[in-house]
Formats: structure tokens, sequence, C-alpha cells
């Protein structure tokens, strides 16, 4: 039987909110300080005016293009003994008759890895990312059992006995992806304050 299923509509809309809040807010701010000028001996800062936009739109433009790919790319297929994962990126990882299906502790929750032979690489996933509903039916078909490995188990993605795998960079390195989220967003909050107070 075939089965695809993709990931819930909703489980980027949280960040995706309070990132398009904020841009909004500075949008409105920079728009009222260029219009402040207007009738004044005062003119307007363009390199700031465009620099402060450049870093408000940019963002936006981004974020829209990663969640059309998102929804175009990502997704979950059982087909003809073979298991396939679509990237974000594009990318298709398969796994031909997968041989076992383990859990590993991943920060809050878990990370599931289905793998096949070992010269494969194998399938990562985020359970949070699926409905329960849908991946439960999905793995289901697989007939196989799920292992729970114990806290500290090295995950596929960081072992040489599976090549071309791949961990999202946030499980790879937490703390290093937790220090450039907060020290890039301290320093594009401040950038925007800077410019929309200068303009």
């Amino acid at each position: 039987m075939d089965l695809t299923i993709r990931p819930r509509p909703g489980r980027l809309r949280q960040p995706v909110a309070v990132i398009v809040v904020i841009a909004g807010v500075f949008l409105l701010c920079t728009a009222g300080a260029a219009v402040n000028h207007v009738g004044t001996d005062k003119p307007v800062n363009v390199p700031y005016l465009l620099t402060a936009l450049t870093l408000v739109l940019v963002p936006l433009v981004a974020l829209l293009a990663f969640m059309a790919m998102n929804r175009w790319n990502v997704f979950l297929r059982w087909v003809d003994g073979r298991l396939e994962l679509g990237e974000w990126t594009g990318r298709v990882v398969r796994v031909d008759r997968p041989r076992s299906i383990r859990s590993f502790p991943a920060g809050d929750g878990s990370l599931l890895v289905v793998a096949g032979q070992q010269a494969q690489a194998p399938i990562i996933l985020n359970p949070g990312w699926w409905a329960e509903e849908d991946l439960g039916r999905l793995l289901s078909t697989l007939d196989l059992p799920v292992t729970e490995e114990p806290d500290g188990a090295v995950l596929p993605g960081t072992s040489r006995a599976y090549p071309g795998s791949r961990q999202p960079f946030s499980v790879r390195h937490p703390a290093l992806f937790l220090i450039t989220v907060f020290g890039g967003s301290v320093a594009w909050l401040a950038a925007m304050a800077f410019l929309v107070t200068h303009l």
C-alpha cells in the first residue's frame, strides 16, 4: 500500500507569527519616522532608510520562501517497500526495506531514526512535525517495533557507521544554535532601533 503524509500545517505558526509581528512593528516605525520629516527642513537619511527597509523586507521574503519550500517539498512516503523523506531543500532521502526504527532522546522530545542497510543514510524524523495519527499510520505499514534508546545514545548523524545522514543543526550543536539565534536577534533589533531613530 502506498501512503504519503505531509507535516502539520501549524508547526511553524508560532515562530512565523513572532517574526511577522516584530518586522511589522519596525516597518511601521520606519514609515512613521520617514513621514515625520515631511514638511521639515531636515531631510530623510536615505541610506539609513533603505538599509532599514532591507533589514525588514529581506527576512520576510526569506521566511515566505522557506514556508513555500516546506509546503511543496516536505513529505514522508511509503511506496514499493521504500520509505522516502522529502526535505525542505528538495533533497529526498530513501531507505529501501527499512530494518529498524529507533527513538533517540533529543532536548525536550525525541527523534525517530529509520534505518535500512548500513551503507544507506537513515531517515531522521522529528515526530512533532507530523500529525500523530498520520505518522502512526505510516509507521505501522513498516511493521517494525520502535526501540527506545537510552539518554546519551549516539545519533546516526554523528556516527561514521551511517554516511550521508544529516541532523538538524539545532540538534547537532544546540548551544551554538541558541547563541546564534539569540545573538543574531539582538544584533538585528539593535540595528533596527538605531536606524529608525537616526532617519
